[in-house]
């Protein structure tokens, strides 16, 4: 699946210990801020010994620089997996909801970790690190294949009931997963989560996250909600549990300027001391509201902004946007 690979290899007498394998899927749009998720990893786990892998299509030879320069400044190795992405273009289209093929990256971890890891982290790139990751090498894990956070949110018994889930409180967010690798591929999750999203007929509103939810059903092992913090439940005053380890925004981007987060302060820290501090983050040639929901919330920034103009416009696209059928 790999067409190429290299990697950063230092050495830090600093860092000690079994080494905790940390692997992203991303593309060229969201290399910046997994950068940041890296940097925020690094400045919270100074003493402890990490492999960073990450799994792309494509990567921006300026975004490629940035990270070598982070693993050799913090001495930690940095393994570069580039994969064919045209094998994934056969999957569900996500494009349409803000999303990339890259996605799907995470389902080839198993095949590509293979002998390589005995358990891999897995990580969305729209995350910030604020504590302490030892604890996962004295995990115990039995005869899972994951552990994971449940998704505890008012529709998530709805949604597993859509997917055809006989336990509502298992539904999971798939953007921190804890993997085993020889029970991964003993189970054969990849192939099996591919056949369902390509050739069982079925339609998933979260594509592979549903996919893996269906599959994994039984097959995991819970983590504390501090191991995967969504932003969005916060509440209105964004109080971060002070024991919070990763700290998700799922959902609205903090580089977004519409987002309700954008320059969220536990964001922008670690956006400062990465190599992307001195670069935007927001490609406004496609990083544009494309959701309905993005949409109304720009029009109504724009508006406060002094913008009618736009805020119009905007809220005209809004309107314009049908509502998603529910699957």
């Amino acid at each position: 699946m790999a067409l190429s690979h290299e990697f950063v290899s230092t050495q830090n007498p600093q860092r000690s210990g079994a080494p905790i394998h940390i692997a992203f899927g991303v593309d060229a749009r969201f290399a910046p801020a997994m950068g940041v998720t890296i940097t925020s990893i690094l400045v919270n786990n100074p003493h402890i010994n990490i492999v960073f892998h990450v799994i792309t299509g494509h990567i921006r030879p300026d975004d490629l620089h940035r990270l070598k320069s982070l693993a050799k400044w913090h001495a930690v190795e940095l393994q570069l997996h580039i994969i064919d992405s045209q094998t994934l273009q056969a999957l569900p289209d996500p494009t349409a909801f803000s999303l990339s093929y890259a996605v799907y990256n995470r389902l080839l971890i198993g095949n590509l970790l293979r002998g390589v890891a005995q358990r891999v982290l897995y990580l969305d790139s729209d995350i910030v690190c604020l504590g302490d990751i030892s604890g996962l090498n004295d995990l115990d894990m039995g005869d899972a294949i994951a552990a994971v956070v449940t998704d505890a949110s008012p529709t998530a018994a709805q949604h597993n009931a859509e997917i055809g889930s006989s336990q509502p409180a298992s539904y999971f967010n798939s953007g921190v997963l804890y993997i085993d690798i020889a029970r991964w591929n003993e189970h054969d999750i990849t192939r099996k989560a591919i056949h369902l999203l390509t050739q069982s007929g079925r339609q998933f509103k979260f594509f592979d996250q549903d996919a893996l939810n269906v599959i994994l059903l039984g097959k995991t092992v819970l983590l504390d909600t501090k191991w995967n913090t969504l932003y969005w439940k916060l509440g209105s005053d964004h109080r971060i549990p002070a024991e919070t380890v990763f700290l998700h925004y799922a959902l609205d981007k903090p580089w977004y300027e519409w987002s309700p987060c954008f320059h969220d302060p536990s964001f922008k820290k670690y956006r400062d001391r990465s190599p992307w501090a001195d670069c935007s983050m927001y490609d406004s040639s496609r990083d544009y509201p494309r959701t309905r929901k993005d949409k109304k919330t720009y029009a109504r920034h724009l508006l406060k902004t002094g913008d009618i103009l736009g805020a119009s416009r905007w809220y005209l696209k809004y309107l314009a946007t049908r509502k998603r059928p529910p699957s």
